[in-house]
């Protein structure tokens, strides 16, 4: 029968296992990751699809606190429209990132706890702007936000 002090003695050798042990407790996650990779896929699908709402719905919540976090207005016009205003990668590189498998809660994750520094807000159209003014130098006009 298991005590209330086993129970938590028990929980401490586990902790101080885990800590003398990450890396081989690293490495077999990854291989069991790997292994059972179309099951891990399927389960992930079957989760969404029955908690779509919910899911939406706290991915909506973070893109918001992100944009807050931000400031809540675009670096260029000044716009405030939380509808409107996009993530801009000061570097350009935000295709590398979606390449490389970012997903966008921990992209979101990352903002909100101050780990990205190459991030700013702008407007939709800001965004196109600063895009083709990376592409093809400055342009002839500029945006200006009218409330």
């Amino acid at each position: 029968m298991n005590t209330p002090s086993s129970v938590a003695s028990r929980r401490a050798r586990q902790k101080i296992y885990r800590e003398n042990n990450r890396e081989k407790i690293r490495v077999q996650q990854a291989g069991y990751r790997l292994a059972n990779r179309e099951k891990r896929l399927a389960q992930a699908s079957d989760y969404y699809h029955k908690n779509r709402e919910t899911v939406l719905s706290h991915l909506r919540t973070l893109r918001e606190e992100a944009k807050r976090k931000l400031g809540g207005k675009c670096r260029n016009c000044g716009c405030d429209d939380l509808r409107v205003l996009e993530f801009n990668h000061a570097n350009g590189d935000g295709a590398k990132e979606r390449k490389a498998g970012m997903v966008e809660t921990r992209f979101l994750r990352q903002i909100i706890s101050e780990d990205r520094s190459d991030i700013d807000l702008k407007c939709r159209l800001c965004n196109a702007l600063d895009y083709l003014e990376r592409k093809y130098g400055k342009l002839p006009f500029s945006v200006s936000w009218n409330r």
